[in-house]
C-alpha cells in the first residue's frame, strides 16, 4: 500500500510574514491608516512646534505615500475578486479619510501667534492699506483677492467715517494641524464716527492670505464693539 507524501508548506522568513499577511488582508491596514490619520496630523503639529519644522513637509508626503500604497494594494486585491467591492471600498476609505481630516485641518480654533517660520512679512501692509482707503472714503478694493471689496465691507465702511487707526497685533489662525502661515489676521484699534454721533473706539480684524500675487485681503470683521 503506497502513501502519498504531502509537501510541507514553504517556509516564510519572519521578516516577510507581515507583508504576506498584508497581501492576504489588504483592507485592514488601509482602514487602520484611515483611523490613525488625525493622530498623524497631530504628530506633525508636535514636530512643527518642537523646532523641526523642516521635517513636517517630508513626513506629510511620507504619510500620503503610505496611504496611496495601501489603497493601491487593496484595490488590486479587490479587483481580482469583485469590482463592486473594489468601488465600494475605495469610495468608503477616501470619504472616511476626508471626514476625519476635515476637523483637524480646516476648522479654525481661534487666533494665535504665528510661528517663527512665518517670517516678518505677514500681510500687515496690505491690511493697513484697506484702513487707509477707508479713512480716505474709499473701500480699498485693490487690496482684495479679486480686486474688489466685499459688498458687506463697502456698506459698513460707508456707514461710518474712520478718524484714526492703529495696528494692535498680527498673527495666524489656530488649528490642530501645523499652523498655515499663508493665512493671517491683523487687529486694528480704530476711532470711528457716524452721522451726528460721537467718536467711538472700535476693533477691526482684517483677514489676509498669501497667493501667487502676494498678500491679499479675504475678509474684514468689524467695526466690533
Amino acid at each position: 500500500m503506497s502513501t502519498t507524501r504531502v509537501a510541507p508548506p514553504p517556509k516564510i522568513s519572519p521578516f516577510a510574514r507581515p507583508f504576506v499577511w498584508w497581501a492576504g488582508h489588504p483592507w485592514i491596514p488601509l482602514w487602520v491608516l484611515v483611523c490613525l490619520a488625525p493622530g498623524a496630523v497631530l504628530a506633525l503639529r508636535t514636530v512643527d512646534e518642537s523646532g523641526y519644522e523642516t521635517l513636517v513637509q517630508p513626513l506629510a508626503w511620507a504619510f500620503v505615500a503610505l496611504f496611496v500604497v495601501a489603497l493601491g494594494l487593496a484595490m488590486v486585491a479587490s479587483a481580482r475578486r469583485s469590482v463592486t467591492r473594489l468601488a465600494f471600498g475605495t469610495i468608503a476609505a477616501v470619504a472616511a479619510l476626508g471626514v476625519l481630516l476635515w476637523p483637524v485641518t480646516r476648522v479654525t480654533l481661534g487666533r494665535t501667534m504665528c510661528p517663527a517660520r512665518a517670517g516678518t512679512d505677514l500681510g500687515s501692509a496690505v491690511a493697513a492699506g484697506a484702513l487707509g482707503a477707508w479713512q480716505r472714503g474709499a473701500p480699498g478694493g485693490e487690496g482684495w483677492r479679486n480686486a474688489q471689496a466685499d459688498g458687506g465691507w463697502r456698506d459698513r465702511s460707508r456707514a461710518v467715517s474712520l478718524l484714526d487707526y492703529q495696528l494692535v497685533d498680527t498673527g495666524c489662525w489656530e488649528r490642530v494641524a501645523p499652523i498655515d502661515v499663508t493665512s493671517t489676521w491683523h487687529e486694528f484699534r480704530v476711532t470711528v464716527q457716524g452721522r451726528d454721533q460721537a467718536a467711538l473706539s472700535k476693533s477691526v480684524v482684517v483677514h489676509t492670505a498669501l497667493g501667487t500675487g502676494g498678500w491679499k485681503i479675504t475678509a474684514i470683521e468689524g467695526p466690533l464693539p
